[in-house]
């Protein structure tokens, strides 16, 4: 710990900080994340203090006080913490930079003001039992807790310690106002009663509020209301420094203040009956102090009561125990032939539901799958099944099937209007067994977190987004045979790479995983649900992770991706690293006549086409059957080899492979490789203009043969400056 010279107690300078500092502390050991305005001002001041400190010309008073810390880890702080009030402006989140604070070890720095500079409001502190107490009796406990605290983290043991003094003092229970309430927890401050009525009690080794928080659901306090509740040492490693563990669930509701107390009796000050069994003055002025000697004349027999129906409850609770263990024994002695026709029997009531499941979905026409004309009856099952009359063309149908056959992240591009999102469900609308999960992108999306979900430490439990349940409910058994595709609409609203990455390179593994989370948690969790022992959201958090979320999670065979994105002034541009693992599908506007065509060839059918995932995923064609049209590509791949990121690597071939035996037909390969050029290769340049002309005549010239791509790249070079895609 940083010692301060004593001329720093009450330098106003210096002292001047001290409530920013202590709200800025505050907010660094909460587990919120967001910032009121409170806090934005205390991390104004925090930093404003910081920036004197670290001024080349400086105050004396200021050049004293910082010379005893390292000056550029005081620039990092400061830093940081101006990072943290831009955050703040743009009401982004802003987990990772107070993450990052807490690494550097601010706590260091706020800690070594809070307890060697002097509080402005010190002078109005009174003392009572419980600070007195904190000088006296446990001050060898506390000092071991500041150092326990400033090095590592408070020891179990240590809390524990402090926590029996506590009640050797103030009893089992303890008196809590509450300040907070959400739908899964209660916050509140412990409270002494003194002869001035309620005090807060402070934290008993660092300069913040002693607020202590439990997991309640629906609780039916109020703010402000005071209860009474039995407590015991915080055993949460993460808020083992509030020392303590406040049980909510069972708390008792109390007088909030010694005036409502009065003011209780005081209505009813006529009542003889109650005058005389409370033994009520009849001097109104002398009411308060008569209350305050029954307080303390009543506390000990009711602790004594209070203490003797606890041990009684805690027998009950051994007694259930026991039975507990005697049922799991009895469970465990069940014979194998017992086990096995419980099985056969549970196996026989999971047919049961799927076969209703079954006669509830057919309630549409199946047609049987037909991989020769199995394009153009999608085109015409999207019209017919939709009330909007969709209409695509052919190749663009036949470009999206093979690409999500292919498993290759397919990326939808165009125009506004254009059905970009909607041949995605209306894809899964025409066939048995896909199922769709759309999953809309945020600007404020900067990691993997934000797209899958995180774990939190408080709860232990996995938080996870709609894209990471239904990643889940694609995994499940049930569902093995059906074809997930996950959407993710306007993906371009925030950097892909920064929040897509994690999946993007999982997906190039041979077994594509993602971590979620230390596995000590999944340990943790396995032994909770072996051994019981705890409240029931608990427990059901723990059977959620060994059953859903494990710490590394395999992204399931039978899922597909697809992104949407528009491109205008309001959206991130695809980074080189997502185009090299995607597939470009442009959709346009169709003209009038087009669209009759289409029409006009559409037969009269309704209903779906019968698909699995087995069926869906089986390829048409051997790899020596598309070799020839691999070499094709290979050539036009190696006109662009002199521009940066423009020709294809080895992932980008695998690609095409992959995807061109899902062809029906070997002419059907053949007609592929303008559409291949045209989303693969022309996708990935951007270069200069007078870069390209040197090798302009040659590309055109072999880009003859391919009129998708040739009209395309003869657009693109109507650019004055730069030729790309986009």
């Amino acid at each position: 710990m940083v010692l301060v010279d004593e001329k720093f107690y009450t330098d106003l300078d210096i002292v001047k900080y001290y409530d920013s500092m202590r709200n800025f502390q505050k907010w660094l050991l909460d587990d919120s994340y967001q910032m009121d305005n409170t806090v934005h001002m205390a991390c104004k001041e925090v930093l404003e203090f910081l920036r004197l400190g670290t001024r080349t010309k400086q105050k004396k008073i200021y050049k004293d006080y910082f010379d005893q810390y390292d000056v550029e880890q005081l620039k990092q702080y400061k830093d940081m913490i101006n990072n943290l009030d831009t955050i703040y402006i743009r009401e982004e989140p802003i987990f990772h930079f107070k993450k990052k604070l807490i690494e550097l070890g601010i706590f260091t720095f706020t800690n070594s003001y809070l307890e060697n500079v002097i509080s402005p409001h010190a002078e109005d502190k009174v003392e009572t039992e419980y600070t007195t107490w904190l000088q006296g009796d446990v001050k060898n406990i506390i000092e071991q807790l500041k150092v326990e605290y400033t090095e590592t983290t408070v020891s179990e043991a240590l809390a524990k310690k402090f926590t029996k003094e506590l009640q050797k003092l103030i009893g089992k229970k303890i008196i809590i106002k509450i300040t907070d309430i959400t739908s899964k927890s209660v916050v509140g401050i412990p409270l002494e009663l003194t002869v001035n009525g309620y005090e807060e009690m402070r934290h008993p080794f660092l300069e913040i509020s002693w607020e202590v928080s439990a997991p309640v659901e629906n609780a039916l306090f109020e703010i402000g209301e005071v209860v009474e509740a039995y407590y015991n040492e915080s055993r949460n490693e993460y808020y083992r420094h509030l020392l303590i563990f406040v049980d909510f669930r069972n708390a008792t509701p109390i007088a909030n203040t010694l005036s409502d107390l009065l003011e209780v009796i005081s209505r009813s000050i006529k009542n003889k009956a109650l005058i005389k069994t409370l033994e009520i003055p009849k001097n109104p002025e002398l009411i308060e102090t008569h209350i305050l000697k029954k307080i303390i004349e009543r506390s000990e027999p009711l602790r004594s009561k209070a203490e003797e129906k606890l041990e009684g409850i805690y027998r009950n609770l051994e007694e259930i125990e026991t039975k507990k263990r005697a049922l799991k024994k009895e469970r465990d002695n069940l014979d194998q032939a017992t086990r096995r026709w419980k099985n056969i029997v549970e196996k026989i009531n999971g047919f049961k539901r799927m076969e209703q499941v079954e006669r509830v979905q057919q309630d549409y026409e199946i047609h049987k799958y037909e991989p020769s004309s199995f394009i153009k009856t999608l085109q015409t099952l999207i019209y017919k099944n939709n009330d909007q009359q969709l209409i695509y063309q052919e190749n663009d149908l036949r470009t999206f099937t093979y690409a999500l056959q292919a498993n290759i992240l397919t990326v939808l591009a165009g125009p506004s209007g254009t059905g970009k999102s909607s041949i995605v469900n209306a894809f899964a609308n025409a066939l048995r067994d896909v199922e769709v999960r759309m999953v809309p992108v945020q600007s404020s999306w900067v990691d993997t977190q934000d797209l899958i979900g995180y774990f939190h430490p408080t709860d232990k439990a996995f938080v996870p987004t709609p894209f990471m349940e239904a990643m889940v409910e694609a995994k499940r058994k049930e569902n093995s045979h059906k074809i997930y595709l996950i959407c993710l609409d306007e993906m371009n609203l925030a950097h892909v790479e920064y929040y897509f990455s994690e999946i993007l390179s999982a997906r190039e593994g041979d077994i594509p995983q993602i971590h979620l989370y230390p596995k000590r948690h999944w340990e943790t969790a396995r032994l909770i649900v072996e051994q019981g022992g705890v409240d029931i959201e608990r427990m059901q958090s723990a059977i959620d992770l060994l059953e859903n979320y494990p710490p590394v999670f395999e992204i399931p065979k039978n899922i597909r991706f697809i992104g949407t994105l528009n491109m205008d002034h309001t959206v991130k541009p695809l980074s080189p690293k997502v185009i090299d693992r995607s597939l470009i599908i442009e959709l346009n506007h169709l003209k009038l006549q087009e669209k009759n065509e289409i029409v006009s060839s559409f037969k009269e059918i309704k209903g779906k086409v019968a698909m699995n995932f087995e069926t869906f995923a089986e390829p048409k064609l051997n790899v020596e059957d598309i070799n020839k049209y691999i070499s094709q590509l290979q050539q036009i791949s190696d006109l662009f080899e002199d521009f940066p990121n423009a020709s294809l690597n080895s992932r980008g071939f695998k690609h095409l492979t992959v995807f061109l035996t899902y062809c029906q037909s070997e002419s059907e390969a053949k007609d592929m490789i303008d559409i291949l050029i045209y989303g693969k290769m022309l996708s990935r340049l951007e270069i200069k203009k007078s870069q390209f002309e040197q090798q302009q005549n040659k590309i055109l010239e072999k880009l003859k043969i391919y009129p998708k791509s040739l009209n395309k790249i003869q657009k693109m070079l109507d650019s004055k400056h730069t030729i790309t895609f986009w």
